[in-house]
């Protein structure tokens, strides 16, 4: 008896490894796809993972911090928090993040800060348990000097009519 495989049994190898082959090609297009998608939107994105360390950040993130990607990458999150605000994440607290939201106030590389509003959800493994963070960032600055200014007219209308 021969150990060698019969020539159906090659050709059975040779059609899997081409499906293979085929999925993995399917794959590879889908993440750049998904890249692109990432890497075009003008809403800052940034993924760490479970100890707080930058994975990915898209360019929109990196610009509007003042930073480039390559810069970014493997740096801790806190890198955008003023020192005073930032706090660990415990894995347990991590686990219960479902859209969080929240504004803040972020740091650029220049030292300056500015209005943001975050939205933060969990990543999770194939088995549910969480491996990072993603993280929305958008620059509100603006419409916050829009309120103050606001507030400030309708303080001074009041107390022009009282």
């Amino acid at each position: 008896m021969s150990d060698k495989p019969s020539y159906e049994e090659l050709e059975q190898r040779v059609k899997e490894l081409e499906k293979e082959a085929f999925e993995y090609k399917r794959s590879e297009e889908k993440l750049h796809f998904l890249q692109k998608v990432f890497d075009t939107t003008t809403m800052g994105i940034t993924v760490t993972d479970v100890e707080g360390k930058i994975v990915y950040v898209n360019p929109a993130d990196a610009k509007m911090h003042g930073y480039t990607r390559e810069e970014l990458m493997g740096e801790e999150v806190r890198t955008f928090a003023p020192s005073d605000s930032w706090r660990p994440m415990a894995l347990e607290e991590m686990k219960k993040i479902i859209n969080l939201s929240r504004e803040s106030i972020n740091i650029r590389k220049d030292g300056s800060i500015f209005s943001v509003y975050l939205m933060s959800n969990v990543v999770n493994d194939i088995s549910g348990t969480p491996v990072g963070l993603v993280t929305t960032c958008h620059d509100i600055t603006e419409r916050k000097r829009r309120e103050d200014a606001l507030k400030q007219s309708k303080l001074e209308w009041d107390q022009s009519f009282d």
